[in-house]
């Protein structure tokens, strides 16, 4: 068939059941196309639900010759205007990637780098995909949650931090992390007036700008390890100005992350510095493409430009009968330099809205399960993927009530035990334990409410059913300072030890006893002394 022709085809039925009146297709760099199809048919009961989550695609074709065909599902479907012979539908189809919006999950990445665990979301949604235009170097990552965000939100998030863009060809996604990954083979001719060109690639209008935008970012971060050290990295452009944006906290914990990241904001910050706008007649246009222009009298304006964004129209007025004009085909584009890399926005974590609580994990049946640095392994109770072992958490550190360089106090949470969980700055990538609670396995050391005024610090024998304790009692008439040594006891003092005792004092030892005194030893006894040597005394 000759000129321009669209067609459709919706699920199952037949390729003649509908004809296209219009479509509108919106299409951008690493966002969701959308084609609205208006459709006519003879037939009025077309099931509407049947059609839902089925296949669709929109072919245009010019001359004979196929120039693209637009493949998704559909998500919509509406019943408009009818008059007995000719009914009017509405169907919206978006790429099989929508799928991903509908859901909403928690969970953990291990180990994985950015592009790893993109690919996993997608092979678990069945979702064709090329990944083979990769340049940059993707860093593993220890610890990567997914919090409360749907599959789609989560990818689009990873991405932009790793600065990794993804569009649509035919039925497969896309996604690189640098504009070489794109293809730059369409020639366009510029001429104001579309009319004497019977091509399908005229640009007849055509806008170029620059504008003001941040010129550079400063990042900060803080890493435990080296706390003196200033993690901190900027990145300027050329133009002169202090528009920096300043960040810091949860983004990087090494300079080999933190360089390439800032690198990456500064580029994000700049995507709207030169950017054009241009009107066609060429549906190959879509993001991931670059194109040359040709024939502008602006020697500037013939080069390449990348496509960030189009939205086509099409209307083909014969299948409606509404006579007029014959089938036409426009867009509008948006492009910016075809050296230039777009980046996806920033998305930010979600903030840890409060604390959780969790339980302490380890390996196999050992009770503490800790590393140099006091840090323990936890299983969150919303993790429904890991099992409740030493590889359910990252290492995770524990606060304690007073700490200093070779000082302070540790206690260190054991497995089974039930802890507090916050965030460091809200960031769900960095928990921290920060108390303990008992709860219906896990009891008090105390018989409560009975022994309410009773503090006690009670430990438990590794491996064994003893204990330590120390224990204070503050009931009145009854005060007392207990002390439970499960087996030795052991004081150093370096200088005096004075003991005064109001009444009466008792001592028992079970086997033998020594005192060594290396010097003096003064003894008062301002009443009566009994001693009872039960066999030998030898003084010397």
């Amino acid at each position: 068939m000759d000129g321009l022709v669209f067609t459709c085809r919706i699920g199952e039925l037949p390729q003649t059941t509908f004809q296209v009146s219009q479509f509108t297709l919106q299409e951008e760099l690493s966002q969701l196309y959308r084609l609205t199809l208006k459709v006519v048919s003879s037939r009025d009961d077309i099931p509407l639900n049947e059609q839902l989550g089925d296949s669709a695609s929109l072919t245009v074709t010019r001359n004979g010759v196929t120039e693209r065909t637009i493949n998704g599902l559909i998500t919509g479907a509406e019943q408009g205007n009818t008059d007995g012979r000719r009914t009017f539908y509405i169907f919206t189809v978006r790429p099989k990637m929508w799928l991903m919006t509908l859901n909403q999950d928690s969970r953990i990445f291990h180990r994985r780098s950015v592009p790893e665990i993109l690919t996993t979301l997608l092979k678990e949604h069945r979702i064709f995909f090329a990944r083979d235009t990769l340049y940059k170097r993707h860093a593993e990552r220890e610890y990567t949650t997914q919090k409360r965000e749907s599959a789609y939100d989560f990818w689009c998030r990873l991405a932009a931090e790793e600065g990794i863009v993804f569009w649509f060809e035919e039925e497969q996604t896309l996604f690189c992390d640098c504009r070489l990954g794109m293809q730059a083979d369409i020639d366009l001719t510029y001429n104001t007036h579309p009319e004497t060109d019977e091509t399908d690639t005229t640009a007849y209008e055509w806008s170029y700008g620059e504008y003001l935008c941040s010129n550079g970012t400063i990042q900060k971060d803080h890493n435990f390890l080296n706390p003196k050290y200033s993690l901190e990295h900027q990145r300027q452009s050329d133009d002169s100005g202090h528009n920096s944006v300043f960040e810091s906290y949860g983004r990087f914990q090494w300079d080999e992350e933190g360089k390439p990241f800032t690198q990456l904001r500064l580029e994000q910050l700049r995507n709207y510095s030169k950017v054009g706008t241009a009107k066609t007649n060429c549906i190959r246009l879509r993001p991931g493409k670059i194109f040359t222009l040709q024939s502008h009298p602006i020697e500037a304006m013939n080069d390449r430009w990348q496509v960030i964004s189009v939205t086509h129209y099409g209307q083909q007025p014969v299948a409606s009968n509404d006579g007029g004009e014959g089938t036409t085909l426009t867009n509008e584009v948006a492009f910016i330099p075809g050296h230039q890399d777009w980046r996806p926005p920033y998305r930010y974590k979600p903030l840890a809205d409060g604390d959780e609580v969790a339980t302490v994990v380890g390996v196999g049946s050992e009770e503490i399960y800790v590393n140099e640095h006091g840090a323990i392994r936890i299983h969150f109770h919303w993790n429904r993927y890991d099992k409740a072992d030493d590889l359910a958490s990252c290492w995770v550190r524990v606060a304690q009530g007073w700490n200093g360089n070779g000082f302070g106090f540790m206690a260190i949470p054991r497995v089974g035990q039930e802890v507090i969980v916050s965030y460091l700055n809200g960031d769900i990538d960095r928990p921290i334990v920060t108390g303990c609670t008992y709860n219906g396995l896990n009891r008090p050391p105390l018989d409560l409410p009975r022994e309410k005024t009773r503090t006690t610090f009670k430990t438990r024998t590794h491996r064994g059913e003893g204990f330590n304790e120390l224990r204070f009692e503050d009931d009145k008439g009854s005060e007392e300072v207990f002390i439970h040594a499960q087996r030795d006891m052991n004081m150093q003092i370096l200088w005096d030890n004075t003991t005064q005792i109001g009444n009466d004092q008792k001592t028992e030892v079970a086997h033998n006893r020594t005192a060594i005194i290396k010097n003096d030893d003064d003894e008062a006894v301002q009443g009566f002394q009994t001693l009872e040597v039960g066999q030998n005394q030898t003084v010397t």
